[in-house]
C-alpha cells in the first residue's frame, strides 16, 4: 500500500499560501507567493509530481482550498499523532480563522 504526501494551497486574491505535510525529515514546508505566480505553480507541482486531488472552494468566493498528493518514493514508515476530536476541531477553526485574517489583508 502506498504512503503519502500531501500538499495544500490556498488561494486568495492577495496571497497563494503552500503547506506541505509528509513524514520525510524536514518533509513539512510553507510558503506564501503572489497570486501572480498561480500558474507557475502548478505547472511546478505538477513537474514535482504533485497531483491534484481537490478542490474546496470556502466562503466568500475569493478563497479556494486546493489538494495535492504525491507517493513517497521509497516509502517511508511514519508515526503520526492521532488527533482527538477536540484537537481536531481546534485546528480546524484555527484554519478557517486564518483564512479570515487573510482575507481582511
Amino acid at each position: 500500500m502506498p504512503l503519502w504526501e500531501y500538499c495544500e494551497v490556498a488561494w486568495t486574491s492577495k496571497q497563494v499560501t503552500i503547506h506541505i505535510y509528509s513524514g520525510r525529515d524536514g518533509g513539512s514546508y510553507e510558503g506564501v507567493q503572489k497570486p501572480e505566480e498561480w500558474g507557475t505553480l502548478l505547472a511546478q507541482l505538477g513537474a514535482d509530481g504533485w497531483e491534484l486531488v481537490g478542490i474546496v472552494p470556502t466562503r466568500p468566493a475569493s478563497h479556494s482550498l486546493y489538494y495535492f498528493k504525491r507517493p513517497l518514493e521509497p516509502p517511508e514508515v511514519v508515526a503520526w499523532k492521532k488527533l482527538t476530536p477536540q484537537e481536531r476541531d481546534a485546528s480546524i477553526r484555527g484554519q478557517v480563522a486564518q483564512g479570515k485574517e487573510q482575507e481582511g489583508e
